[in-house]
């Protein structure tokens, strides 16, 4: 493999897909390639955090915790569910808005309430995951909108693994500028409806998405 990109390429599906490499060369430039994965990650979010004008940032930031998520946990988004996973539900959404001070451009907030059920469910690792995460399981919130898919703002916060089978809520307060001119007539014109994703970055089957509305 003389191409370098094609042979990290080729590390990254074997650490993926779990398979078996012929020499311990191999092995060792793997571990190499695989502890660079998240730092190559943050930098990538942080320099597309300079730009959330741009159309389609919402699904690049999206597609963030989803890799995460593949590299924590060995297991591709195809893949069914577990039976007893946790589950993560919307119990409450209140919507405000007030003039910013100053502008003419508005504050919005939503104080959003999060029901997490565990369901007797405990993290697992594969053989090649990353054992020394610790933390709890990372759930990842993007806001962004429904025409263009621009990025309006981001958040998480984290399920303790000490919860086991026990439920727990959890309170977020997202923050973003809505532009009076861009509302009427520009990117965001798209009825004032905002799409809320949520993804579990450790176990798949319980992310989901809403829509909501703005209008008062």
């Amino acid at each position: 493999m003389l191409d370098p990109h094609t042979k990290c390429f080729l590390l990254l599906q074997a650490f993926i897909f779990r398979a078996k490499l012929p020499i311990s060369d191999y092995i060792n430039d793997m571990r190499t390639v695989v502890e660079q994965i998240p730092r190559l990650l943050a930098a990538m979010e942080f320099v597309a955090e300079d730009d959330k004008t741009s159309a389609g940032n919402f699904e690049l930031f999206s597609a963030f915790p989803l890799v995460r998520r593949i590299f924590n946990s060995g297991v591709m988004p195809d893949t069914p569910s577990p039976t007893n996973g946790p589950s993560i539900k919307l119990s409450n959404i209140k919507v405000v808005r007030e003039l910013k001070k100053g502008s003419h451009f508005h504050i919005w907030c939503l104080d959003i309430d999060f029901n997490v059920f565990m369901n007797g469910w405990k993290r697992q690792f594969s053989k090649k995951a990353n054992k020394n995460t610790s933390g709890g399981q990372s759930v990842s919130i993007i806001l962004g909108t429904l025409k263009g898919g621009f990025l309006l703002c981001k958040s998480s916060f984290s399920i303790p693994d000490s919860l086991k089978d026990k439920s727990w809520k959890k309170h977020v307060k997202l923050e973003f500028e809505w532009s009076i001119g861009e509302t009427q007539s520009g990117p965001y014109a798209d009825g004032q409806v905002v799409i809320l994703r949520v993804v579990n970055e450790f176990v798949n089957g319980c992310d989901f998405e809403v829509e909501i509305s703005l209008k008062e």
